[in-house]
């Protein structure tokens, strides 16, 4: 049975970011970021924050406490009975004026804020903030507010040892969904039927696996031409599956938070010539970038080496989109911006990895595995990616 990320494991990255304050001057961190709230409570912020602000302060010294909106009351009880938040000093503010409950509204938030670290003596000096602070430091004249966003981006980037078991066990779900993606494609059907009957079987078998956890599952495919445009056609709620076609698929799952994809390109009965060679090049490329995945490579040279072989295919004119990107806790999470950043690949990080190729009016080809950075490399997706299994009995 999966697991949320313990106690244990939130209160070392508390030790970490409070170390980190008392070295660079700061009295507290202040989280303001839905994902980062996650990484430093271990509970699933279960509003929007430009919507519905909330904060969650991690002192210098002493402990932890939140700031949260009323809609999150029965959400972040349920999870203490569970034992799934780890913060135990949580406030709510309220959403309406109120003749009952003297408390803190929605237009307050800032004043909330700030009267809570006066609370805990923090209200001169230097805080930290995850995002740009805003209002929330134009309010305060007496603070000195920075945006260290870089901070607790780097402290996500290399996953503990819970978060890859975690994003293992996702992985094999979806492993499980793609057998059933390729068992229910027949021509006639329309893709959104697949991709329906898809995460009904996987939120069935993830019920079975995983009783008691966060379970959120998507399937999104594209058949025949319409895969040539990676994000959809905009257009495509009666799409057919034909013979001949081929089919980008994309599972993503999130697993008690953690986000994963497993992508694969199948082939409906048979394939031409054109098919064929795109999809052995996008296979020969991402096979590349994902050997590429070693620590001290440079993030930069995992998405060269997979156009580099694109290119030398003769399908440079086909790439539109980078290799991959961070993923964790977000299922687009940082570094996105591997075509140009030099910096060196570390230990346990987790991309995706998914070169593709798109020719208008053929069709998209595209492989996408979530992949550990090791030495060597761990593909946590092992679903075949040969042009055999992926071309389907019709």
């Amino acid at each position: 049975m999966a697991q949320f990320i313990s106690r244990q494991v939130v209160q070392e990255r508390w030790e970490k970011i409070q170390s980190w304050c008392q070295a660079e001057g700061y009295n507290a961190l202040v989280v303001l970021e839905p994902q980062n709230t996650t990484y430093v409570s271990g509970w699933y912020l279960d509003v929007e924050p430009w919507e519905r602000p909330v904060a969650t302060v991690i002192p210098a010294t002493g402990e932890p406490f939140m700031l949260l909106h009323e809609l999150s009351t029965h959400h972040v009880k349920m999870a203490q009975e569970r034992g799934t938040i780890y913060i135990d000093d949580v406030t709510f503010y309220f959403e309406r004026p109120s003749t009952t409950r003297r408390t803190w509204t929605t237009p307050h938030f800032v004043e909330m804020v700030h009267s809570h670290l006066a609370r805990r003596g923090l209200a001169t000096g230097k805080i930290a903030a995850d995002v740009n602070p805003g209002a929330l430091a134009q309010m305060s004249p007496k603070l000195a507010w920075h945006n260290e966003e870089p901070f607790l981006r780097g402290l996500r980037a290399v996953k503990h040892p819970d978060e890859l078991a975690l994003m293992r066990q996702a992985c094999e779900l979806s492993n499980f969904g793609q057998d059933v993606f390729r068992e229910l494609v027949k021509p006639g059907k329309l893709m959104v039927e697949v991709d329906t009957k898809t995460v009904l079987e996987m939120q069935l078998e993830g019920a079975k696996r995983f009783p008691g956890c966060d379970l959120q599952v998507r399937c999104f495919s594209l058949t025949g031409p319409d895969s040539a445009s990676p994000h959809g056609t905009g257009a495509g709620s009666a799409a057919t599956i034909e013979a001949g076609h081929g089919i980008v698929n994309i599972i993503v799952l999130r697993l008690n938070h953690y986000n994963i994809e497993n992508e694969r390109t199948y082939f409906v009965g048979h394939y031409s010539d054109i098919q064929k060679r795109a999809f052995e090049c996008v296979q020969q490329a991402q096979a590349a970038a994902v050997a590429a995945c070693v620590p001290g490579n440079l993030l930069a040279n995992v998405d060269a080496a997979a156009q580099t072989v694109i290119e030398q295919g003769g399908f440079g004119d086909n790439l539109f989109h980078r290799t991959g990107h961070g993923i964790g806790l977000r299922g687009h999470d940082r570094p996105a911006d591997i075509a140009f950043n030099y910096r060196p690949l570390q230990a346990n990080e987790v991309y995706t990895i998914e070169p593709g190729i798109y020719i208008y009016g053929v069709g998209g080809f595209r492989h996408d595995d979530t992949v550990v950075v090791a030495d060597p490399p761990e593909v946590l997706t092992t679903t075949p990616k040969d042009i055999d299994r992926m071309t389907l009995a019709v």
